[in-house]
Protein backbone atom coordinates (compact mmCIF):
# COMPACT_ATOMS: atom_id res chain seq x y z
CA UNK A 1 0.00 0.00 0.00
CA UNK A 2 1.23 3.47 -0.86
CA UNK A 3 -0.12 6.42 1.12
CA UNK A 4 0.43 10.15 1.47
CA UNK A 5 2.19 11.17 4.67
CA UNK A 6 0.63 13.54 7.16
CA UNK A 7 3.99 15.24 7.72
CA UNK A 8 3.85 18.94 6.87
CA UNK A 9 6.65 21.20 8.13
CA UNK A 10 6.40 24.90 8.81
CA UNK A 11 6.98 27.02 5.72
CA UNK A 12 10.53 27.97 6.73
CA UNK A 13 11.49 24.27 6.92
CA UNK A 14 10.37 23.11 3.49
CA UNK A 15 13.88 23.07 2.01
CA UNK A 16 15.16 19.48 1.80
CA UNK A 17 18.68 20.69 2.53
CA UNK A 18 17.64 22.51 5.69
CA UNK A 19 15.75 19.41 6.80
CA UNK A 20 18.83 17.26 6.17
CA UNK A 21 21.61 19.51 7.48
CA UNK A 22 19.91 21.05 10.52
CA UNK A 23 19.78 17.67 12.24
CA UNK A 24 23.57 17.98 12.67
CA UNK A 25 23.44 21.36 14.40
CA UNK A 26 20.21 21.64 16.37
CA UNK A 27 19.98 20.71 20.03
CA UNK A 28 19.81 16.92 20.41
CA UNK A 29 17.61 15.19 22.94
CA UNK A 30 19.62 13.56 25.73
CA UNK A 31 20.20 9.84 25.51
CA UNK A 32 18.80 7.62 28.26
CA UNK A 33 21.01 5.56 30.55
CA UNK A 34 22.57 2.91 28.32
CA UNK A 35 23.97 -0.55 28.91
CA UNK A 36 26.89 -1.22 26.56
CA UNK A 37 27.73 -4.73 25.36
CA UNK A 38 30.02 -6.29 22.79
CA UNK A 39 28.32 -8.98 20.71
CA UNK A 40 30.76 -11.45 19.19
CA UNK A 41 29.91 -12.52 15.65
CA UNK A 42 30.49 -16.05 14.36
CA UNK A 43 33.42 -15.03 12.12
CA UNK A 44 35.40 -13.52 14.99
CA UNK A 45 34.35 -9.92 14.48
CA UNK A 46 31.95 -7.94 16.66
CA UNK A 47 29.18 -5.34 16.80
CA UNK A 48 28.22 -3.18 19.77
CA UNK A 49 24.87 -3.07 21.57
CA UNK A 50 23.48 -0.14 23.56
CA UNK A 51 20.39 -1.17 25.53
CA UNK A 52 17.92 1.20 27.18
CA UNK A 53 14.51 0.85 28.82
CA UNK A 54 12.41 -2.08 29.96
CA UNK A 55 12.49 -4.90 27.40
CA UNK A 56 9.79 -6.99 29.07
CA UNK A 57 6.99 -5.45 26.96
CA UNK A 58 8.92 -5.30 23.70
CA UNK A 59 12.41 -4.71 22.27
CA UNK A 60 13.14 -2.52 19.25
CA UNK A 61 16.40 -2.91 17.31
CA UNK A 62 17.71 0.44 16.03
CA UNK A 63 19.95 0.34 12.92
CA UNK A 64 21.97 3.37 11.85
CA UNK A 65 22.98 4.87 8.50
CA UNK A 66 26.28 4.91 6.61
CA UNK A 67 27.93 7.48 8.90
CA UNK A 68 25.51 6.97 11.77
CA UNK A 69 26.49 6.56 15.38
CA UNK A 70 25.00 6.73 18.84
CA UNK A 71 25.19 10.52 18.71
CA UNK A 72 23.03 10.66 15.55
CA UNK A 73 19.81 12.59 16.21
CA UNK A 74 17.63 9.62 15.30
CA UNK A 75 19.14 7.47 18.07
CA UNK A 76 17.86 9.87 20.73
CA UNK A 77 14.44 10.38 19.13
CA UNK A 78 14.02 6.61 18.75
CA UNK A 79 14.75 6.01 22.43
CA UNK A 80 12.42 8.91 23.31
CA UNK A 81 9.55 7.38 21.34
CA UNK A 82 10.17 3.90 22.76
CA UNK A 83 10.31 5.16 26.35
CA UNK A 84 6.90 6.79 25.96
CA UNK A 85 5.53 3.41 24.85
CA UNK A 86 7.22 1.55 27.68
CA UNK A 87 9.40 -0.40 25.24
CA UNK A 88 13.07 -1.24 25.41
CA UNK A 89 15.50 -0.44 22.63
CA UNK A 90 18.92 -1.61 21.50
CA UNK A 91 21.02 0.60 19.25
CA UNK A 92 23.35 -1.56 17.17
CA UNK A 93 26.69 -0.09 16.16
CA UNK A 94 27.40 -2.09 13.02
CA UNK A 95 30.55 -3.98 12.01
CA UNK A 96 33.25 -1.36 11.43
CA UNK A 97 31.07 1.59 12.41
CA UNK A 98 32.10 2.09 16.05
CA UNK A 99 35.05 3.93 17.54
CA UNK A 100 37.00 0.67 17.81
CA UNK A 101 38.39 -0.81 14.59
CA UNK A 102 36.75 -4.09 13.72
CA UNK A 103 38.90 -7.20 13.41
CA UNK A 104 38.16 -8.49 9.91
CA UNK A 105 38.43 -6.76 6.52
CA UNK A 106 34.64 -6.95 6.03
CA UNK A 107 32.48 -3.95 6.91
CA UNK A 108 28.74 -3.36 6.95
CA UNK A 109 27.22 -2.57 3.57
CA UNK A 110 23.85 -2.46 1.82
CA UNK A 111 23.90 -5.98 0.37
CA UNK A 112 25.13 -7.87 3.46
CA UNK A 113 22.38 -9.08 5.80
CA UNK A 114 24.34 -11.85 7.53
CA UNK A 115 25.24 -9.79 10.61
CA UNK A 116 21.65 -8.66 11.03
CA UNK A 117 20.50 -12.27 10.83
CA UNK A 118 22.91 -13.23 13.62
CA UNK A 119 21.84 -10.27 15.75
CA UNK A 120 18.13 -10.97 15.42
CA UNK A 121 18.50 -14.70 16.13
CA UNK A 122 20.63 -13.92 19.19
CA UNK A 123 18.07 -11.47 20.56
CA UNK A 124 15.25 -13.94 19.87
CA UNK A 125 17.07 -16.60 21.90
CA UNK A 126 18.00 -14.17 24.65
CA UNK A 127 14.49 -12.72 25.00
CA UNK A 128 12.27 -15.63 23.90
CA UNK A 129 8.96 -14.22 25.15
CA UNK A 130 9.49 -10.58 24.18
CA UNK A 131 8.05 -9.13 20.92
CA UNK A 132 10.85 -7.95 18.63
CA UNK A 133 10.69 -4.96 16.29
CA UNK A 134 13.26 -3.05 14.25
CA UNK A 135 13.73 0.48 12.92
CA UNK A 136 16.34 1.11 10.24
CA UNK A 137 17.57 4.52 9.16
CA UNK A 138 19.00 5.13 5.68
CA UNK A 139 21.60 2.36 5.06
CA UNK A 140 20.38 0.56 8.19
CA UNK A 141 16.89 0.63 6.67
CA UNK A 142 18.25 -0.71 3.38
CA UNK A 143 19.81 -3.71 5.15
CA UNK A 144 16.65 -4.26 7.21
CA UNK A 145 14.40 -4.12 4.14
CA UNK A 146 16.59 -6.56 2.23
CA UNK A 147 16.70 -8.91 5.24
CA UNK A 148 12.90 -8.86 5.48
CA UNK A 149 12.69 -9.82 1.81
CA UNK A 150 15.19 -12.66 2.21
CA UNK A 151 14.14 -14.17 5.53
CA UNK A 152 10.41 -14.62 5.16
CA UNK A 153 10.03 -17.97 6.95
CA UNK A 154 9.89 -17.98 10.77
CA UNK A 155 10.74 -14.28 10.87
CA UNK A 156 11.19 -13.31 14.55
CA UNK A 157 10.20 -9.67 13.99
CA UNK A 158 6.64 -8.65 14.71
CA UNK A 159 6.96 -5.48 12.60
CA UNK A 160 9.55 -3.10 11.23
CA UNK A 161 10.01 0.47 10.08
CA UNK A 162 12.49 1.93 7.57
CA UNK A 163 13.20 5.65 7.20
CA UNK A 164 14.76 7.51 4.24
CA UNK A 165 16.06 4.50 2.37
CA UNK A 166 17.55 4.77 -1.15
CA UNK A 167 15.37 2.28 -3.02
CA UNK A 168 17.76 1.92 -5.94
CA UNK A 169 21.48 2.36 -5.20
CA UNK A 170 22.27 2.96 -8.87
CA UNK A 171 19.86 5.92 -8.94
CA UNK A 172 21.38 7.27 -5.72
CA UNK A 173 24.94 7.03 -7.00
CA UNK A 174 23.94 8.84 -10.20
CA UNK A 175 22.16 11.46 -8.07
CA UNK A 176 25.36 11.96 -6.06
CA UNK A 177 27.37 12.58 -9.23
CA UNK A 178 25.78 16.00 -9.82
CA UNK A 179 24.92 19.00 -7.68
CA UNK A 180 23.47 19.39 -5.12
CA UNK A 181 23.81 15.66 -4.37
CA UNK A 182 27.56 15.86 -4.99
CA UNK A 183 27.98 18.12 -1.96
CA UNK A 184 26.69 15.35 0.31
CA UNK A 185 28.65 12.68 -1.55
CA UNK A 186 31.92 14.62 -1.26
CA UNK A 187 31.50 14.93 2.51
CA UNK A 188 30.62 11.26 2.96
CA UNK A 189 33.48 10.03 0.76
CA UNK A 190 36.02 12.16 2.67
CA UNK A 191 34.82 10.68 5.94
CA UNK A 192 34.68 7.10 4.65
CA UNK A 193 38.09 7.41 2.95
CA UNK A 194 39.71 8.61 6.18
CA UNK A 195 38.22 5.74 8.17
CA UNK A 196 39.09 3.10 5.56
CA UNK A 197 42.69 4.31 5.30
CA UNK A 198 42.99 3.74 9.04
CA UNK A 199 41.27 0.35 8.81
CA UNK A 200 43.23 -1.08 5.89
CA UNK A 201 46.59 0.12 7.17
CA UNK A 202 46.08 -2.80 9.60
CA UNK A 203 45.35 -5.29 6.77
CA UNK A 204 48.52 -5.15 4.71
CA UNK A 205 48.10 -5.49 0.96
CA UNK A 206 44.33 -5.97 0.81
CA UNK A 207 43.60 -2.48 -0.53
CA UNK A 208 45.81 -0.18 -2.58
CA UNK A 209 46.10 2.68 -0.06
CA UNK A 210 47.51 5.11 -2.62
CA UNK A 211 44.55 4.46 -4.91
CA UNK A 212 42.19 4.82 -1.93
CA UNK A 213 43.61 8.29 -1.21
CA UNK A 214 42.54 9.31 -4.72
CA UNK A 215 38.94 8.06 -4.43
CA UNK A 216 36.38 10.82 -4.97
CA UNK A 217 33.10 9.04 -5.79
CA UNK A 218 31.05 6.11 -4.54
CA UNK A 219 31.59 4.01 -7.70
CA UNK A 220 35.35 4.48 -7.34
CA UNK A 221 35.23 3.47 -3.69
CA UNK A 222 32.87 0.55 -4.25
CA UNK A 223 34.93 -0.83 -7.14
CA UNK A 224 38.19 -0.46 -5.21
CA UNK A 225 37.07 -1.49 -1.73
CA UNK A 226 33.44 -2.53 -1.13
CA UNK A 227 33.14 -5.07 -3.94
CA UNK A 228 36.45 -6.97 -3.62
CA UNK A 229 36.52 -6.96 0.20
CA UNK A 230 32.91 -8.08 0.60
CA UNK A 231 32.66 -10.56 -2.26
CA UNK A 232 30.86 -8.67 -5.04
CA UNK A 233 31.97 -8.71 -8.68
CA UNK A 234 32.08 -4.92 -8.94
CA UNK A 235 30.16 -1.81 -7.93
CA UNK A 236 27.31 -2.60 -10.33
CA UNK A 237 26.91 -6.07 -8.82
CA UNK A 238 26.92 -4.55 -5.33
CA UNK A 239 24.27 -1.93 -6.23
CA UNK A 240 22.08 -4.61 -7.80
CA UNK A 241 22.29 -6.89 -4.77
CA UNK A 242 21.88 -4.08 -2.23
CA UNK A 243 18.92 -2.17 -3.71
CA UNK A 244 15.81 -2.62 -1.52
CA UNK A 245 13.36 -2.28 -4.41
CA UNK A 246 14.15 -5.84 -5.52
CA UNK A 247 13.04 -7.29 -2.16
CA UNK A 248 9.86 -5.34 -1.41
CA UNK A 249 7.54 -7.81 -3.14
CA UNK A 250 8.80 -10.74 -1.04
CA UNK A 251 8.29 -9.19 2.40
CA UNK A 252 5.83 -10.99 4.69
CA UNK A 253 6.27 -8.92 7.85
CA UNK A 254 4.47 -5.58 8.45
CA UNK A 255 6.86 -2.87 7.28
CA UNK A 256 6.28 0.88 7.28
CA UNK A 257 8.61 2.85 5.01
CA UNK A 258 8.73 6.60 5.65
CA UNK A 259 10.21 8.57 2.77
CA UNK A 260 10.30 12.15 1.48
CA UNK A 261 9.99 12.93 -2.23
CA UNK A 262 12.63 15.64 -1.82
CA UNK A 263 15.23 13.38 -0.15
CA UNK A 264 18.55 14.77 -1.47
CA UNK A 265 20.23 11.36 -1.09
CA UNK A 266 17.92 9.77 -3.60
CA UNK A 267 15.82 10.40 -6.68
CA UNK A 268 12.04 10.58 -6.63
CA UNK A 269 12.12 8.46 -9.80
CA UNK A 270 13.32 5.54 -7.68
CA UNK A 271 10.29 5.57 -5.35
CA UNK A 272 8.45 2.27 -5.99
CA UNK A 273 4.96 2.07 -7.43
CA UNK A 274 2.23 0.39 -5.40
CA UNK A 275 2.38 -2.76 -7.52
CA UNK A 276 6.05 -3.22 -6.52
CA UNK A 277 5.09 -3.64 -2.85
CA UNK A 278 3.88 -6.74 -1.05
CA UNK A 279 0.62 -6.56 0.89
CA UNK A 280 2.67 -6.28 4.11
CA UNK A 281 4.48 -3.09 3.05
CA UNK A 282 3.13 0.42 3.60
CA UNK A 283 5.08 3.12 1.77
CA UNK A 284 4.31 6.51 3.29
CA UNK A 285 5.59 9.39 1.17
CA UNK A 286 5.70 13.08 2.11
CA UNK A 287 6.40 16.05 -0.14
CA UNK A 288 9.02 17.39 2.29
CA UNK A 289 11.34 16.02 4.95
CA UNK A 290 14.76 15.74 3.30
CA UNK A 291 16.98 12.87 4.38
CA UNK A 292 16.25 11.72 7.94
CA UNK A 293 14.91 15.18 8.77
CA UNK A 294 11.13 15.38 9.21
CA UNK A 295 11.41 18.45 11.45
CA UNK A 296 7.93 19.94 11.94
CA UNK A 297 9.11 23.18 13.54
CA UNK A 298 11.80 24.65 15.76
CA UNK A 299 10.88 26.06 19.15
CA UNK A 300 13.53 28.01 21.04
CA UNK A 301 16.27 26.24 19.14
CA UNK A 302 14.84 22.78 19.82
CA UNK A 303 13.53 20.75 16.87
CA UNK A 304 10.15 19.06 16.95
CA UNK A 305 10.79 15.77 15.18
CA UNK A 306 7.65 14.34 13.60
CA UNK A 307 9.29 10.90 13.56
CA UNK A 308 8.88 10.67 17.34
CA UNK A 309 5.11 10.80 16.89
CA UNK A 310 5.12 8.47 13.87
CA UNK A 311 7.17 5.81 15.67
CA UNK A 312 4.86 6.00 18.68
CA UNK A 313 1.77 5.79 16.49
CA UNK A 314 3.02 2.90 14.36
CA UNK A 315 4.48 0.69 17.08
CA UNK A 316 1.74 1.62 19.52
CA UNK A 317 -0.84 0.03 17.22
CA UNK A 318 0.68 -3.40 17.95
CA UNK A 319 -0.08 -3.05 21.66
CA UNK A 320 -3.71 -1.93 21.49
Amino acid sequence: MKIKSQFEPKKYLKSPHLQTILTQYLVKSPLPDLQHEIFELSDGDFVEFYFAGDVSKGLVIILHGILGALDSHYAAISFEALASLGLGGVFVSARGAGEKLNRTPRFFNAADTKDLQEIILHLRQRFPNVPLFAIGYSLGGVILTKWLGEYTADNPLKAAMAVSIPFDLKFSVEHFSRYPGKLYSDYMIRTIRRKMLQKFSCHDGLVDLQALKQVRTFPEFDNLVTAPINGYTDAHDYYQKGSPKYYLKSIQTPLLIVHAKDDPFSSSEAIPAEEELSEFVTLEVSEHGGHLGFISEIKQGKPDYWLVYRIKEYLGDFFL
